[in-house]
Protein backbone atom coordinates (compact mmCIF):
# COMPACT_ATOMS: atom_id res chain seq x y z
CA UNK A 1 0.00 0.00 0.00
CA UNK A 2 2.88 2.47 0.84
CA UNK A 3 4.64 2.04 -2.91
CA UNK A 4 1.37 2.58 -4.60
CA UNK A 5 1.23 5.62 -2.55
CA UNK A 6 4.96 7.09 -3.55
CA UNK A 7 4.06 5.95 -6.91
CA UNK A 8 1.50 8.02 -7.10
CA UNK A 9 3.14 10.92 -5.44
CA UNK A 10 5.84 10.57 -8.13
CA UNK A 11 3.39 10.74 -10.63
CA UNK A 12 1.64 13.58 -9.66
CA UNK A 13 5.25 15.60 -9.07
CA UNK A 14 6.34 14.73 -12.42
CA UNK A 15 3.29 16.06 -13.39
CA UNK A 16 3.00 19.53 -12.01
CA UNK A 17 6.47 20.43 -12.58
CA UNK A 18 5.49 19.78 -16.54
CA UNK A 19 3.02 21.97 -16.35
CA UNK A 20 5.08 24.47 -14.07
CA UNK A 21 7.75 24.78 -17.47
CA UNK A 22 4.53 24.89 -19.42
CA UNK A 23 3.45 28.23 -16.89
CA UNK A 24 7.29 29.54 -17.24
CA UNK A 25 6.81 29.01 -21.07
CA UNK A 26 3.90 31.25 -21.58
CA UNK A 27 5.12 34.10 -19.12
CA UNK A 28 8.13 34.29 -20.89
CA UNK A 29 6.03 34.82 -24.44
CA UNK A 30 3.94 37.25 -22.65
CA UNK A 31 7.07 38.97 -21.47
CA UNK A 32 8.77 39.37 -24.65
CA UNK A 33 5.13 40.53 -26.09
CA UNK A 34 5.23 43.49 -23.67
CA UNK A 35 9.05 44.26 -24.42
CA UNK A 36 7.97 44.63 -28.74
CA UNK A 37 5.31 46.43 -27.78
CA UNK A 38 6.01 50.05 -28.86
CA UNK A 39 3.87 51.95 -25.99
CA UNK A 40 0.78 50.95 -23.72
CA UNK A 41 -2.09 50.16 -25.07
CA UNK A 42 -5.47 47.79 -24.40
CA UNK A 43 -3.21 44.67 -25.57
CA UNK A 44 -0.82 45.15 -24.08
CA UNK A 45 -2.58 45.57 -20.55
CA UNK A 46 -4.89 42.32 -21.13
CA UNK A 47 -1.27 40.48 -21.42
CA UNK A 48 -0.23 41.80 -18.14
CA UNK A 49 -3.10 40.88 -16.36
CA UNK A 50 -2.92 37.90 -18.03
CA UNK A 51 0.59 37.39 -17.13
CA UNK A 52 -0.02 38.03 -13.13
CA UNK A 53 -2.82 35.56 -13.29
CA UNK A 54 -0.36 33.11 -14.44
CA UNK A 55 2.00 34.20 -12.24
CA UNK A 56 -0.53 33.86 -9.70
CA UNK A 57 -1.44 30.35 -10.50
CA UNK A 58 2.79 29.12 -10.91
CA UNK A 59 2.64 30.44 -6.97
CA UNK A 60 0.14 27.58 -6.27
CA UNK A 61 0.91 24.99 -8.08
CA UNK A 62 4.51 25.73 -6.71
CA UNK A 63 3.34 25.74 -3.12
CA UNK A 64 1.20 22.03 -4.19
CA UNK A 65 4.32 20.47 -5.51
CA UNK A 66 5.88 21.44 -1.91
CA UNK A 67 3.50 19.58 0.23
CA UNK A 68 3.36 16.53 -2.07
CA UNK A 69 7.31 16.87 -1.39
CA UNK A 70 6.62 16.79 1.86
CA UNK A 71 4.20 13.78 1.78
CA UNK A 72 6.77 12.21 -0.19
CA UNK A 73 9.42 12.53 2.27
CA UNK A 74 6.93 11.69 4.81
CA UNK A 75 5.96 8.63 2.90
CA UNK A 76 9.87 7.75 2.69
CA UNK A 77 10.25 7.61 6.59
CA UNK A 78 7.15 5.41 6.96
CA UNK A 79 8.44 3.23 4.65
CA UNK A 80 12.29 2.90 6.01
CA UNK A 81 10.81 2.45 9.82
CA UNK A 82 8.63 -0.56 8.49
CA UNK A 83 11.62 -2.02 6.90
CA UNK A 84 13.67 -1.77 9.67
CA UNK A 85 10.99 -3.00 11.78
CA UNK A 86 10.79 -5.99 9.53
CA UNK A 87 14.22 -6.33 9.68
CA UNK A 88 14.29 -6.50 13.58
CA UNK A 89 11.25 -8.58 13.42
CA UNK A 90 12.57 -11.03 11.11
CA UNK A 91 14.08 -13.74 13.30
CA UNK A 92 10.25 -13.77 15.47
CA UNK A 93 8.60 -14.19 11.91
CA UNK A 94 10.71 -17.17 11.15
CA UNK A 95 10.38 -18.65 14.51
CA UNK A 96 6.31 -18.21 14.29
CA UNK A 97 6.76 -20.19 11.11
CA UNK A 98 8.47 -23.01 12.75
CA UNK A 99 6.19 -22.98 15.38
CA UNK A 100 3.24 -22.75 12.71
CA UNK A 101 4.85 -25.56 10.60
CA UNK A 102 5.23 -27.56 14.08
CA UNK A 103 1.68 -27.34 15.06
CA UNK A 104 0.57 -28.30 11.55
CA UNK A 105 2.40 -31.85 11.64
CA UNK A 106 1.02 -32.34 15.43
CA UNK A 107 -2.59 -31.56 14.13
CA UNK A 108 -1.69 -34.07 11.07
CA UNK A 109 -0.77 -36.87 13.33
CA UNK A 110 -4.15 -36.52 15.38
CA UNK A 111 -6.26 -36.51 11.95
CA UNK A 112 -4.46 -39.42 11.45
CA UNK A 113 -5.15 -41.30 14.52
CA UNK A 114 -8.70 -40.28 14.63
CA UNK A 115 -9.09 -41.24 11.54
CA UNK A 116 -7.77 -45.18 12.27
CA UNK A 117 -9.57 -45.15 15.54
CA UNK A 118 -12.79 -44.40 13.27
CA UNK A 119 -11.99 -47.07 11.20
CA UNK A 120 -11.10 -49.59 13.77
CA UNK A 121 -14.39 -48.16 15.37
CA UNK A 122 -16.59 -49.15 12.38
CA UNK A 123 -15.21 -52.66 12.13
CA UNK A 124 -15.68 -53.33 15.27
CA UNK A 125 -19.71 -51.91 14.94
CA UNK A 126 -19.95 -54.39 12.11
CA UNK A 127 -18.38 -57.02 14.33
CA UNK A 128 -21.07 -56.50 17.04
CA UNK A 129 -23.86 -56.05 14.90
CA UNK A 130 -22.78 -59.39 13.15
CA UNK A 131 -23.07 -60.91 16.25
CA UNK A 132 -25.98 -59.31 17.57
CA UNK A 133 -28.01 -60.66 14.42
CA UNK A 134 -26.53 -64.53 15.06
CA UNK A 135 -27.27 -64.55 18.66
CA UNK A 136 -31.19 -63.10 17.76
CA UNK A 137 -31.18 -65.49 15.57
CA UNK A 138 -30.36 -68.59 17.46
CA UNK A 139 -32.41 -67.49 20.44
CA UNK A 140 -35.86 -66.95 17.64
CA UNK A 141 -34.78 -71.07 16.35
CA UNK A 142 -34.25 -71.84 20.07
CA UNK A 143 -38.15 -70.13 20.46
CA UNK A 144 -39.53 -71.58 17.37
CA UNK A 145 -38.86 -75.31 18.66
CA UNK A 146 -41.90 -77.05 19.65
CA UNK A 147 -42.87 -78.39 22.88
CA UNK A 148 -41.73 -81.73 23.24
CA UNK A 149 -43.83 -84.85 22.53
CA UNK A 150 -43.97 -86.66 26.14
CA UNK A 151 -42.13 -89.45 26.16
CA UNK A 152 -43.78 -93.05 26.83
CA UNK A 153 -42.87 -94.12 30.43
CA UNK A 154 -40.38 -96.58 29.63
CA UNK A 155 -37.84 -93.82 28.27
CA UNK A 156 -38.29 -91.06 30.70
CA UNK A 157 -37.25 -87.49 29.67
CA UNK A 158 -34.68 -87.23 32.30
CA UNK A 159 -32.34 -90.35 31.01
CA UNK A 160 -32.71 -88.31 27.81
CA UNK A 161 -31.70 -85.10 29.14
CA UNK A 162 -28.54 -86.99 30.25
CA UNK A 163 -27.35 -88.07 26.97
CA UNK A 164 -27.01 -84.01 26.45
CA UNK A 165 -23.54 -82.57 27.57
CA UNK A 166 -24.85 -80.67 30.44
CA UNK A 167 -24.41 -76.36 29.79
CA UNK A 168 -21.06 -76.72 31.99
CA UNK A 169 -19.65 -79.30 30.05
CA UNK A 170 -20.35 -77.49 27.19
CA UNK A 171 -19.16 -73.79 28.24
CA UNK A 172 -15.79 -75.74 29.33
CA UNK A 173 -15.52 -77.38 25.79
CA UNK A 174 -15.87 -73.80 24.16
CA UNK A 175 -13.01 -72.84 26.36
CA UNK A 176 -10.86 -75.84 25.81
CA UNK A 177 -11.44 -75.57 22.10
CA UNK A 178 -12.01 -72.21 20.81
CA UNK A 179 -13.24 -71.87 17.00
CA UNK A 180 -11.33 -70.38 14.56
CA UNK A 181 -14.08 -68.02 13.26
CA UNK A 182 -14.13 -65.30 15.54
CA UNK A 183 -17.64 -64.81 15.04
CA UNK A 184 -18.77 -68.34 15.50
CA UNK A 185 -16.76 -68.29 18.94
CA UNK A 186 -18.59 -65.34 20.27
CA UNK A 187 -21.96 -66.85 18.74
CA UNK A 188 -21.18 -69.66 21.38
CA UNK A 189 -20.76 -67.29 23.94
CA UNK A 190 -24.26 -66.08 23.63
CA UNK A 191 -25.80 -69.25 23.12
CA UNK A 192 -24.61 -70.59 26.71
CA UNK A 193 -25.10 -67.31 28.28
CA UNK A 194 -29.00 -67.61 26.45
CA UNK A 195 -28.92 -71.27 28.06
CA UNK A 196 -28.20 -70.18 31.50
CA UNK A 197 -31.93 -69.16 31.94
CA UNK A 198 -33.21 -72.59 31.04
CA UNK A 199 -31.02 -75.08 32.69
CA UNK A 200 -31.51 -76.88 36.10
CA UNK A 201 -28.46 -76.68 39.10
CA UNK A 202 -26.88 -79.92 37.35
CA UNK A 203 -26.47 -77.09 34.02
CA UNK A 204 -29.06 -79.99 32.84
CA UNK A 205 -30.93 -78.72 29.49
CA UNK A 206 -34.23 -79.07 28.46
CA UNK A 207 -35.15 -81.70 25.25
CA UNK A 208 -36.20 -78.73 23.48
CA UNK A 209 -33.09 -77.30 22.82
CA UNK A 210 -31.31 -80.49 21.84
CA UNK A 211 -31.57 -78.97 17.89
CA UNK A 212 -30.29 -75.74 19.35
CA UNK A 213 -27.30 -77.14 20.81
CA UNK A 214 -26.49 -79.23 17.77
CA UNK A 215 -26.37 -76.71 15.23
CA UNK A 216 -24.47 -74.65 17.99
CA UNK A 217 -21.90 -76.74 19.58
CA UNK A 218 -21.81 -79.47 16.84
CA UNK A 219 -18.36 -80.33 16.33
CA UNK A 220 -17.91 -80.11 20.30
CA UNK A 221 -20.47 -83.02 21.01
Amino acid sequence: MSEDAEARLTDRERELERRESELRARIAALVRRAARAPQPDATVDWDRDELDGLRLALERRSRDLDRLRLELERRGADLERLRLELERRGPELDDRADTLTESERLLRRRVEDVTRREVALARDFARLQEKERRVEAAAEAAAAVPPPVAEPPAQPEPELLRAMPTLWELERRVAERPAADWYVQEERHAMIFFLREYVDVDGVLPARFAATVDQSFGELL
